[in-house]
Parts: structure tokens; C-alpha cells; sequence
């Protein structure tokens, strides 16, 4: 699950993950990401940080909060790049992140 509210940049990502042989389904913000996890499985999200509505480390934690979601992994996409900004977003669950501009060689990995 891509989740960004910039739609150049969710179909950049959409199509970089395709590419790496992922099944990809995109949405605009967390709380249209949470819709999709309540009707579906997802192994992996990716999501921004900074989003109207429901950000994404708002949305990690909601999803490390509720059982029904299972336990994806979770990586913040972010400009953020602070030491305390990893802090937080490990704190609220995610399991990586990656500062933007990122790589393909980085979401590869």
C-alpha cells in the first residue's frame, strides 16, 4: 500500500514497486489507507509523513494499535531527516524510513 498525497510522487512510487514486482495499490491519505486496510491484506506500507487528514506517523500508529490490520511493514517516507524525526516514527511503530529525494536502489532494499 503506497500512500501519498501527492499524486506525481504516489505514482512515481506506485511504479518503481511495480517495477521491483510488488502488487501496488495507491491511495491520497491515512485515512483512506485505513478504508483499504479494513477491506484488505497488505504485507507492506509505505507511506509520507506529512498529509492532510491522517498523516502518515498518525497512520502508523493507528495501524500498530488495531489487530485487524495484521502486522505490515511499515516505512515513513519523509523530508524529515532529523534525528528525532526517526525517533518518532520508530516510536510510533515503523519499522524504516527513508528520507526523500530517496533512490530506487534505497526502496529496493
Amino acid at each position: 500500500l503506497c500512500v501519498d498525497d501527492h499524486l506525481s510522487e504516489r505514482i512515481r512510487l506506485t511504479s518503481l514497486l511495480d517495477k521491483l514486482g510488488y502488487q501496488v495499490t495507491g491511495c491520497a491519505d491515512g485515512n483512506e489507507a485505513l478504508v483499504l486496510l479494513e477491506s484488505e491484506a497488505f504485507d507492506l506500507v509505505i507511506s509520507d509523513w506529512r498529509m492532510p487528514n491522517r498523516n502518515g506517523l498518525e497512520l502508523c500508529r493507528a495501524v500498530r494499535e488495531d489487530i485487524r490490520f495484521g502486522r505490515p511493514y511499515f516505512i515513513l517516507l519523509t523530508a524529515l531527516g532529523a534525528k528525532a524525526d526517526l525517533i518518532a516514527a520508530m516510536d510510533a511503530g515503523a519499522d524504516d524510513f527513508v528520507t526523500k529525494p530517496y533512490s530506487a536502489e534505497e526502496v529496493r532494499v
